[in-house]
């Protein structure tokens, strides 16, 4: 890591970019991952990755009048991480579909299509109330039975649309958390090292507040959980290490069994788009419902 790469902590200095996990952050004046970590007079490697790429070891060391680097785009690795805009199907949506109620509608058809699918092309009750719900939000929005002489097949085709769009939300939102899960005990191991370093250090200015990501069980499944600390002195920020190395390895097994959830659901977002079709024409009736009430 060459010494452009470094600079001098301020505590009004904020970060551009953000990665995907979250580790040291600023308390008290101290900044953490995209600035500095540590007391002040302490330099930290500059955040210079986006969201799509890995960060790098960090490094504390002393400093005092480095200035800080320009910051730099990093293509992904391996192609596998990529900032992109779901596509509009076919152009027919013309509701701006990052708009939050399109959006939270298109991701919860899509997540119903992927039910309907493993079930056997079968909705259990509370299924089918959230598939009323999100029909109702999308006839509010879209203005179902406003115009046109065919309104449910005007709507059918919408649910069609909407449907496809959630399942490329779904897609990229995997893609980011399969990246991340990839890359998450190497991070967890760069964290404790660079606690390890401000432990060390002869100076202790105010509280640091150091966060880190890690993978937990939660009911029945898997989630990724953010724990947060703030530690004032050179011990406790000892003590933080060594738990975090302590419980790397009953991390990494549920990481490993996270991961594979996360490829099993990539896999059942592949397998949809032949079933997009025909999820759309099976909420024909409660489409009609849901018309009717509305005229």
């Amino acid at each position: 890591m060459d010494a452009s790469t470094l600079h001098t902590c301020h505590p009004s200095r904020k970060p551009a970019l953000r990665p995907p996990l979250s580790w040291l952050e600023p308390s008290g004046g101290i900044e953490g991952r995209g600035g500095c970590i540590g007391p002040p007079g302490l330099e930290v490697a500059s955040d210079r990755f986006g969201h799509e790429s890995p960060p790098e070891v960090y490094e504390l060391c002393r400093g005092s009048n480095s200035k800080p680097p320009e910051p730099q785009k990093h293509k992904p690795e391996g192609g596998t991480i990529r900032t992109k805009k779901p596509k509009t199907p076919n152009g027919t949506l013309s509701a701006n579909t990052e708009s939050p109620e399109t959006r939270q509608t298109a991701l919860k058809l899509a997540s119903l299509a992927i039910s309907w699918m493993k079930q056997d092309r079968q909705l259990r009750v509370r299924q089918r109330e959230e598939l009323r719900r999100a029909l109702a939000n999308a006839a509010e929005f879209r203005g179902w039975g406003a115009t046109g002489a065919d309104p449910v097949s005007s709507a059918i085709k919408d649910v069609k649309d909407l449907t496809i769009a959630g399942s490329h939300f779904i897609a990229q939102d995997l893609v980011d958390e399969l990246a991340g899960k990839k890359t998450e005990v190497s991070q967890l191991r760069e964290v404790a090292d660079s606690i390890h370093e401000l432990a060390d250090a002869k100076e202790w200015g105010d509280p640091v507040e150091v966060s880190y990501s890690h993978t937990v069980r939660e009911g029945d499944g898997l989630v990724t959980r953010t724990q947060t600390l703030t530690l004032v002195d050179a011990e406790e920020a000892k003590e933080a290490a060594a738990t975090i190395e302590k419980k790397l390895g009953a991390w990494e097994k549920l990481r490993v069994q996270m991961l594979d959830d996360l490829k099993l659901r990539q896999r059942q977002v592949n397998e949809l788009e032949g079933s997009i079709s025909a999820f759309a024409e099976s909420s024909k009736g409660m489409v009609g419902e849901v018309l009717a009430i509305l005229h």
